[in-house]
Order: structure tokens, then C-alpha cells, then sequence
């Protein structure tokens, strides 16, 4: 390969898969939009439209049985009223 400008061939390769975002997803979507407030903000909540129960979750979280995450939405959907939501 040849040199451009005398630099150094970049030997890096350049990996787009992987489990960590390194953040900069959280990072747009913080300064962009604004959440209803709760213990985790941003991350999980849910919100009632007349009588539908919508939950939003991450997938950038542990959602694993025992997570915080899993908890959060379990105890949210346990207290969901099923008589306003039939």
C-alpha cells in the first residue's frame, strides 16, 4: 500500500460489532429528548395513554431475571390497573 503524505499505514482494523456502545448512543438521545422522571430517568419507564399501558426498555441494559431493569418493568406491570387497562 502506498504512503499518502508520509503517513503511516493504519493496520487497525475496524471492528462495528461488539456488545459495548461506548456510550455515544445514551449520548445523543440525552441532549435530544427530554423523559418523564423516575429512579432510572432515561434508561426504562412506562406511561399510561387513556387506557393503554406502554413500558419502554432498554436493550443497552441487563435484562436478565434478578437485573434492574427486569425488576423495574415487573413491578411496574404487577401494579398496572387491570380494570383500566381491559
Amino acid at each position: 500500500m502506498k504512503l499518502i503524505g508520509g503517513l503511516p499505514k493504519n493496520d487497525k482494523k475496524k471492528d462495528n460489532y461488539g456488545y459495548d456502545s461506548g456510550g455515544e448512543c445514551v449520548a445523543l438521545i440525552v441532549n435530544r429528548f427530554h423523559f418523564p422522571s423516575n429512579i432510572n430517568n432515561l434508561f426504562w419507564y412506562s406511561l399510561d395513554i387513556g387506557r393503554i399501558h406502554i413500558v419502554y426498555y432498554s436493550t443497552e441494559h441487563d435484562s436478565r431475571r434478578r437485573s434492574t431493569q427486569y425488576r423495574c418493568i415487573e413491578e411496574d406491570l404487577r401494579s398496572v390497573s387491570r380494570i383500566r387497562t381491559s
